[in-house]
């Protein structure tokens, strides 16, 4: 009794390569990438803790802008200081704007560039 040889199944070695590059590159990517958006995320919540404070109206930009600070730093966010966030008060009204850009080495000569910018707008009522 004779057999006839069956073709091999699986994945071939210059496939399992390409495959492996693109998850190294997806992973680099993400390991550059995500810290940023997770530093924003502190700073989005920095700022909405300050603003959801029900003695908001009694209080300057000044001591607005510290409380934001002092939550920066106790979430060690380095990626923007307090003096960079715009704090307005005016007609009843506090407005804080945050923009700033995260720029990190991707590979070799190319960067990456993440830009950030969000406007809060909170009534003192």
């Amino acid at each position: 009794m004779t057999t006839i040889p069956s073709r091999q199944r699986g994945v071939s070695f210059p496939i399992l390569l390409m495959v492996l590059v693109v998850v190294v590159a997806a992973g680099t990517f993400a390991v550059k990438t995500v810290p940023a958006y997770l530093d924003f995320n502190t700073i989005d919540g920095a700022i909405e803790s300050v603003l959801s404070d029900n003695k908001l109206g009694l209080k300057s930009t000044s001591e607005i802008r510290d409380g934001i600070s002092k939550r920066l730093n106790i979430n060690n966010v380095d990626v923007i200081d307090a003096n960079q966030i715009r704090i307005e008060k005016s007609g009843g009204r506090f407005y804080v704007a945050v923009d700033y850009k995260v720029r990190n080495d991707l590979v070799a000569n190319i960067d990456i560039v993440m830009h950030f910018n969000k406007e809060y707008e909170q009534s003192l009522r």
